[in-house]
């Protein structure tokens, strides 16, 4: 809680000191520390939901209907939300700023997927790479990855779980590759990514 108040700081051990037997600190100050928290908040929306009472209670049954609820409802959170899905109030009261994102979806999960230099395909590209194997994926395939990582709604944290399904029987079938010196190609198409992910 300390880091978040101005005109505090924390002290670390800095070592051992030999000449006077004692434990050295380090101060640090955090004036000028940025504390981001972030995460899916799963349940979030029905929080907002409630408050904004988008729900419609019908006789006894206790059944609802929804009224005209609006897709991102996470722009309309509020500090009180926070507190509700399990927040400490104290530490609430020191977020001086809330941001929403919007989710991933299928087309700005494709455009990660083929632009980004850095990302779970490139990583197991690279990985084949070593073991003598050319890696490629066919379009159609990931854009079936993009709806796969869109449809889960955990982010980009999706693809890691997509990847390892979808390269564990190629590591499997080609783990002797490595002792090898001809290079293979393997082509991953959307047919394979449907089997592996248990797409129908």
């Amino acid at each position: 809680m300390d880091l978040f108040d101005k005109g505090n700081h924390i002290m670390l051990e800095g070592g051992y000191d030999r000449e006077t037997g004692t434990m050295s600190n380090i101060r640090i100050c955090t004036d000028n520390w940025l504390v981001v928290l972030d995460g899916a908040f799963e349940g979030m929306e029905e929080i907002i939901k409630k408050r904004l009472q988008l729900q419609d209670t019908i006789g006894f049954s206790q059944s609802t209907v929804a009224k005209n609820v609006p897709q991102d409802l996470l722009k309309y959170i509020e500090p009180d939300d926070l507190v509700r899905w399990g927040f400490l109030t104290e530490l609430v009261s020191r977020i001086t700023e809330i941001c929403v994102l919007n989710p991933i979806t299928k087309e700005v999960a494709y455009q990660i997927l083929t632009r980004a230099k850095e990302c779970e395909l490139q990583k197991h590209i690279d990985l084949c790479k070593l073991n003598h194997i050319d890696l490629k994926f066919t379009d159609d395939a990931l854009m079936t990855v993009a709806d796969y990582i869109a449809h889960h709604k955990y982010g980009f944290r999706s693809a890691e779980k997509a990847f390892a399904k979808i390269m564990k029987p190629v590591y499997f079938e080609h783990s002797s590759m490595t002792t090898q010196q001809n290079t293979t190609t393997v082509v991953i198409d959307k047919e394979f990514v449907n089997q592996q992910l248990k797409i129908k």
